[in-house]
């Protein structure tokens, strides 16, 4: 097999690859149960994170979307903050 590559070909590749760098990175339970993880995700994802006094909630258009606590354990507490941070910023 034969592979020729053009201008064409080297342009659409790059173009692929810098789409892939761009993209929003899903959050992976027990892997990502950390607050520093989880806030730089919901940040990077369009939603917004504001301080309270024992949480942090997450905002997506000026709804609250999930709130965690400053220290943040890998339990199901911390699956189901990952998986709406997941489903809604993106």
């Amino acid at each position: 097999m034969i592979i020729k590559l053009t201008k064409i070909g080297v342009l659409t590749l790059l173009g692929v690859s810098m789409f892939s760098i761009n993209a929003f990175a899903k959050l992976n339970y027990p892997s990502d149960c950390k607050n520093s993880v989880i806030k730089k995700a919901a940040s990077k994802g369009g939603c917004s994170v504001k301080n309270g006094s024992n949480h942090l909630g997450v905002y997506k258009d000026g709804q609250r979307i999930t709130t965690f606590s400053h220290h943040v354990k890998a339990n199901g507490t911390c699956r189901s903050i990952i998986k709406a941070i997941n489903q809604h910023c993106k």
